[in-house]
């Protein structure tokens, strides 16, 4: 399996096994002076009505009044915790069953319960002790291989996840859970079609089942039928509006399909039901970083709080986000534990090394990247960001090799040709980094550094013909920049023709007073002629100003 396919397997598990976060426990209520048995049934008997009516919030409120009038009500807080679990509240269902098997409820069902809380929470081990042993009740036991199996495929079991998985379908077929779990301990291992084998089946033993549909969505996602995922969410948003998995599914899509605004109106929907959502802070982050907005990205990201951190697609969008902030401590912090996680990423590796590279970090940058490298490399970009990291650190044999190959990869790129110069004008080759540069300015005619470094270049090689040529050039490219004419002046200078460049020095002031490299070709100038007071009053100038 290739690393592409499971970072993409990485994503949809994220999805599909349920990243939903609520709130806190329920709070902690004061005991009643006395206990009032018959309000609290009163209370019981209301909830069960809102509960037939689809009211679950009204529900959760008179079940607590329930409790408040008699915190031994065995059966309101039993169906206090199956409520919490419906809406995904793993700690509040925990903390409901656990008081209830306290005062008695100690039935396989309940553990089940119990289990399936622990579940949502990812306490896998704790959820497994609660069904492993042998459950005699007929009626309870494909729910328990159900969660047994769920169990299982949390800690990474899958042999055995399916063993208690397939169990649970023989015995009661028309529950499509198990196949659901199935599909999931399929697609954990990157066995996409036959987890598409099992979904399809879930799907058509029980067409409306939210959770196979979500899923379903998310194969699509990994098989990039996009438009094939957005039709499986639209299905499962039209079963239950108000299901945050297939709103979140969604909007992933909608986003890879550049369809960040379709996206925002699901993401609005997460976050009016859970204000910090960690998986919708992610998406929406993702869209604010497309956009450039990148400080408020950030920003959504730090709302999020800790419960990104394991989030591995999160941890590499907070390394590029700082990488865009220019926050290169935070881009290293972020991307190491990300490259530690996923080593094989070229695009995590390939920032990290950039990022290296601009703190003069050349030794690490070069650790970085050289494992993405082998003879049949032919991305451009890696090889120039190697090319940079060994000229940083003095090996200019090796850096001029990699920026070579980097130029045979991408040979219309002008930047890699000036890089490629660059090493050469490192090593003393002066004519090859002429002919590089030339070849930059050929390829871009706009490549502004180009046309600088070929000036100077010929300067350097009193080629001062070639050197008026190139920094004429510049002057058109760069109308208002004095940088031109100083490079003129200094070609008129080399030509000896002193009038020619006194007055392209006084232009080049005349754009920019503080431009100080004129000024001292100036004062040089000055003092050549023996205009020794001229020549102060432009140091004094310098000084004055610097």
């Amino acid at each position: 399996m290739t690393t592409k396919l499971k970072n993409r397997i990485f994503k949809a598990t994220a999805v599909a096994v349920g990243l939903v976060w609520l709130g806190a426990s329920a709070p902690q209520f004061a005991h009643a002076a006395a206990v009032d048995k018959e309000r609290s049934e009163k209370f019981l008997r209301e909830a069960q009505e809102f509960i037939k009516k689809g009211d679950g919030n009204a529900a959760v409120i008179q079940l607590k009044n329930a409790l408040q009038s008699d915190p031994g009500n065995v059966t309101a807080r039993r169906l206090l915790g199956e409520i919490y679990l419906r809406v995904g509240n793993g700690p509040s269902a925990e903390k409901e069953f656990t008081a209830a098997m306290r005062r008695g409820a100690n039935d396989t069902k309940i553990k089940i319960l119990l289990a399936r809380a622990y579940l949502l929470q990812g306490k896998n081990k704790e959820a497994l002790e609660e069904v492993s042993g042998d459950i005699t009740d007929e009626e309870a036991r494909p729910d328990a291989l159900i969660v047994r199996g769920q169990a299982l495929l949390g800690l990474r079991d899958f042999e055995k996840a399916r063993t208690a998985l397939i169990d649970a379908d023989k015995l009661r077929p028309e529950d499509v859970r198990a196949k659901i779990g199935l599909a999931q301990s399929y697609v954990s291992q990157g066995k996409i079609k036959e987890g598409e084998t099992e979904i399809d089946e879930a799907l058509r033993r029980k067409p409306e089942s939210v959770e196979a549909l979500v899923l379903k969505g998310e194969l699509r996602r990994l098989n990039k039928d996009l438009d094939g995922a957005v039709q499986q969410f639209d299905k499962a948003v039209k079963v239950n509006d108000k299901n945050l998995l297939a709103r979140l599914g969604r909007a992933a899509s909608l986003i890879d399909l550049g369809k960040d605004q379709d996206a925002q109106a699901d993401l609005d929907v997460v976050f009016r039901r859970v204000p910090k959502h960690p998986l919708a802070s992610y998406l929406q982050a993702l869209v604010l970083a497309k956009k450039k907005d990148y400080a408020a990205a950030q920003e959504t990201l730090q709302q999020a709080g800790p419960l990104l951190d394991n989030h591995m697609p999160s941890v590499f969008l907070r390394g590029a986000v700082s990488y865009a902030l220019n926050q290169y401590e935070q881009v290293v912090s972020s991307l190491e534990r990300y490259t530690q996680a996923v080593p094989t990423n070229a695009r995590a590796r390939k920032l990290l090394g950039a990022t290296l590279v601009r703190k003069r970090e050349a030794a690490r940058a070069i650790e970085v990247l050289e494992p993405l490298v082998n003879d049949e490399t032919k991305d451009a970009q890696l090889l120039t960001l190697l090319g940079s990291a060994y000229m940083q650190v003095g090996k200019f044999n090796e850096g001029t090799a990699y920026f070579s190959r980097a130029s045979e990869a991408a040979p219309d790129v002008a930047s890699i040709r000036m890089q490629q110069a660059l090493g050469s004008l490192a090593q003393g080759e002066s004519d090859a980094a002429v002919g590089q540069l030339e070849s930059a300015i050929n390829l871009d005619p706009e490549a502004r550094q180009a046309s600088v470094l070929l000036a100077l270049v010929k300067l350097r090689k009193r080629d001062f013909d070639g050197a008026l040529v190139a920094a004429k050039r510049l002057q058109e490219q760069m109308k208002d920049n004095p940088l031109a004419d100083n490079l003129i002046g200094a070609a008129h200078l080399g030509k000896g023709d002193r009038k020619a460049a006194r007055e392209t020095f006084e232009a080049a002031l005349r754009k920019k007073s503080d431009f100080h490299p004129a000024r001292m070709n100036l004062a040089q100038l000055d003092l050549q002629e023996k205009k020794v007071d001229e020549a102060k009053k432009h140091y004094a100038t310098i000084i004055e100003e610097d």
